[in-house]
């Protein structure tokens, strides 16, 4: 039971390319009773671009970011018995942030990406496979001149696991968001 950081979180600022890559595996484990008949692993790993600061800017900004995003993974479960319950989940995001650089006040992009899931009701194992998808964001948003702002954005991967306790349940997710064929590519920003 635990988590493994598979491929840590990098960013090429001549490519333009972000890779990273993790997964979560839970057991069903002996526990004395409590308030959860749940325990589970959580991994999340984020990587990405922060521009230089960026004076000037006044009333209303138009900003965007786009990457494109390929990835794979996998979920799988099992459940021990009659009664106990495993769950994975595997999701695969962007997100990104306006920041003011004297105050530290952020005006966030609202997070988009692909959310997969399954449990003991639902299947067993759900591959999963996504080739270069485009991916755009938007946050409109009225700055003042007299700051300096910087752009963040970021593309992340969150793997979860969850079994039953006192059981043989086991649950495991995993994203790869390396290798020769994998990563998000930031392909341009606007402001």
């Amino acid at each position: 039971m635990g988590t493994k950081v598979l491929k840590f979180p990098e960013f090429n600022t001549t490519s333009g390319k972000a890779q990273a890559g993790g997964n979560a595996t839970a057991n069903s484990c002996p526990y004395p009773p409590g308030p959860s008949p749940l325990t589970g692993q959580e991994l999340e790993l984020l990587v990405g671009f922060q521009s230089y600061n960026i004076s000037g800017l006044k009333g209303t900004v138009h900003l965007q970011t786009h990457w494109k995003l390929s990835f794979k993974g996998n979920l799988r479960v099992y459940s021990g018995g009659k009664g106990e319950f495993a769950s994975a989940a595997g999701d695969a995001f962007v997100t990104g942030d306006l920041l003011n650089v004297s105050s530290g006040a952020g005006y966030g992009f609202t997070t988009s990406g692909f959310v997969y899931a399954i449990n003991t009701t639902t299947g067993t194992d759900l591959p999963i496979k996504v080739s270069n998808v485009a991916m755009t964001q938007y946050l409109n948003v009225t700055v003042s001149s007299k700051y300096s702002y910087q752009l963040l954005t970021y593309v992340g991967i969150l793997v979860i696991s969850e079994v039953s306790l006192n059981g043989s349940s086991v649950a495991y997710s995993e994203i790869q968001m390396y290798g020769s064929g994998e990563g998000a590519t930031l392909t341009s920003y606007s402001y």
